[in-house]
C-alpha cells in the first residue's frame, strides 16, 4: 500500500470568480519539435504550421482536413457588416445584416467562386484575398479592404481595425479530438480608422466598433463547431466578445474586451432550444456560471449548397444578445438588447 497525503485549502467564496486563466509569452513558432505548443498566449504567434497559400478546387481532397477560417465584423447602431472567407471548398461571404429592414443582404459573388482564396500563413502578417474582398495584415494589425459590385450594393469600405494601446488578442493553441490541433486569435471591441461608402453615402467609421477572428487547424476529421461575436456599447464603454463551442475544451478562445482590456472567459454551450420555432431561441451557459444568457435570432441566413458538393456557406444568425458576464475582476456586466451573430460551421 502507498500512503500519500492530501492538502484542502478553504478559499474565500467571493474569489471564485477572480481565479485568472494562465497566459504566457507567445513563442515564435507554434510548433516546436513537431508537436503543438498548448495554451493561452500574451500576444500572437508569428509563424503557424497551416494551410497558408493557395486553395483550389484542384487541391481541394488533399487538404480537406485542413481547415482556416477568417471573420471580420463592423457593427452600427442600424447593421452589421460581416466578412467571412475560408478554405478549403468554401467561397467568401460579404452580408449586410439590416436592423431597420430586419433583412440580410447578401452581397457575395453569386455564382460558385472559381477564382483562387489566398489566405495568409497567420494572423501576424500577410494578405487574404478573396475576390473583392482582402484582409491585410500588419505586425498584428488589420486592415479590411472591400469594393463590392454596383449591381447588389454599392459599397467600398478601407478601414484598419485598430486596437486601444496594450490592448491584447486572445491567441490560443488547443487539441481537437480525436486528433489534430486549432490555433485561435481573436481581437474584438476595436475602433475602426478609415473610409466607408454605402449606397453612395459616406458612413461614419468612428460610430461603429469591429472585431476579428482566425481560426487555422488540422484535425482527423471535420469538426462542427459554432461561434457567436458581438461588437458595440455596453454602458458607454467600447466592448466585444467571441465565444466558440466545439473546438478546444481546454483553451477555447473565448474572451471579453472593455475598453481594451481582455478578460478570458471560460468554456461555454451554445445550444438551441427544442421547440418548433422557425427562429429558436440560443441558450448560453458556462459551469461556473460565470457566463449565461439567451441569443434570440432575428434575421437569418440559411446553409446552402452548390450542387454535388459539400455545404458552402455555414448558417449565419443575427439577433439580440442578453447576457449575464463575470469577468476576470470579479465584476458582473448585464449585456442587455445588444445585436450579435453567431455562425455553425461544419
Amino acid at each position: 500500500m502507498f500512503a500519500g497525503e492530501l492538502t484542502v485549502t478553504e478559499l474565500n467564496p467571493s474569489s471564485t470568480f477572480k481565479q485568472r486563466t494562465i497566459t504566457r509569452m507567445a513563442p515564435e513558432q507554434l510548433f516546436t519539435a513537431g508537436e503543438p505548443n498548448f495554451g493561452y498566449f500574451d500576444g500572437p504567434v508569428k509563424q503557424l504550421t497551416a494551410p497558408g497559400a493557395s486553395f483550389s478546387l484542384g487541391t481541394q481532397w488533399r487538404l480537406r482536413l485542413k481547415r482556416q477560417l477568417e471573420i471580420v465584423m463592423l457593427q452600427h447602431r442600424q447593421f452589421q457588416l460581416l466578412c467571412r472567407v475560408a478554405a478549403p471548398l468554401q467561397a467568401p461571404q460579404i452580408l449586410l445584416f439590416d436592423h431597420v429592414k430586419q433583412q440580410v443582404r447578401d452581397i457575395s459573388p453569386r455564382r460558385f467562386f472559381k477564382g483562387r482564396a489566398t489566405l495568409s500563413s497567420n494572423a501576424w502578417q500577410g494578405m487574404s484575398s478573396a475576390g473583392e474582398l482582402k484582409l491585410a495584415k500588419f505586425q498584428g494589425h488589420w486592415q479590411l479592404q472591400l469594393a463590392a459590385a454596383a449591381a447588389k450594393l454599392p459599397l467600398s469600405l478601407n478601414a484598419e481595425l485598430r486596437p486601444t494601446p496594450l490592448s491584447l488578442p486572445v491567441s490560443c493553441c488547443g487539441a481537437l479530438r480525436p486528433q489534430g490541433w486549432v490555433y485561435q486569435q481573436q481581437h474584438h471591441g476595436l475602433a475602426p480608422v478609415g473610409e466607408f461608402m454605402l449606397n453612395f453615402e459616406p458612413q461614419v467609421l468612428s460610430r461603429m466598433t469591429a472585431g476579428y477572428g482566425y481560426f487555422v487547424g488540422q484535425s482527423s476529421r471535420q469538426t462542427p463547431w459554432r461561434w457567436l461575436i458581438f461588437n458595440g456599447d455596453v454602458n458607454g464603454r467600447r466592448a466585444g466578445m467571441c465565444l466558440t463551442d466545439g473546438l478546444s475544451a481546454t483553451f477555447p478562445g473565448n474572451g471579453l474586451w472593455l475598453d481594451g482590456a481582455r478578460h478570458i472567459l471560460p468554456s461555454v454551450q451554445l445550444t438551441v432550444e427544442q421547440r418548433g420555432r422557425r427562429l429558436r431561441q440560443w441558450r448560453i451557459l458556462s459551469a461556473c456560471g460565470c457566463v449565461e444568457g439567451v441569443f434570440t435570432p432575428k434575421i437569418e441566413l440559411a446553409a446552402k449548397s452548390v450542387g454535388w458538393l459539400p455545404t458552402q456557406t455555414p448558417q449565419l444568425l443575427s439577433g439580440q444578445l442578453d447576457l449575464d458576464v463575470i469577468d476576470c475582476a470579479g465584476q458582473h456586466l448585464e449585456i442587455r438588447n445588444l445585436p450579435a451573430i453567431i455562425g455553425s460551421e461544419r
